[in-house]
């Protein structure tokens, strides 16, 4: 399934903010703008990362499983909440 040039280097950067965060730079950044990211958007999608991989890494350090149905839904209606004000 081919992805449009944006969403591919989204997918690229949310990969390297799991397996490297400390690797990113300004340049990767930068690619994200020049796909059309904006920077709101681009901090949008570390808070999301980040947040699933602290998580999945809280849950898995404490040996419990996660309702992924409740905490999708939770994230998805704050992620709205936010555009929506943003649009305001």
């Amino acid at each position: 399934m081919d992805l449009p040039e944006n969403e591919q280097a989204m997918l690229e950067y949310v990969e390297k903010i799991t397996l490297t965060a400390t690797s990113i730079t300004e340049d990767d950044v930068d690619r994200m703008r020049s796909v059309g990211w904006s920077d709101r958007e681009i901090l949008d999608i570390v808070l999301v990362s980040a947040y699933y991989c602290f998580r999945c890494r809280t849950a898995d350090s404490l040996g419990v499983e996660l309702d992924e149905g409740r905490v999708d839904e939770e994230l998805m209606g704050e992620i709205e909440r936010r555009r929506l004000t943003d649009i305001r």
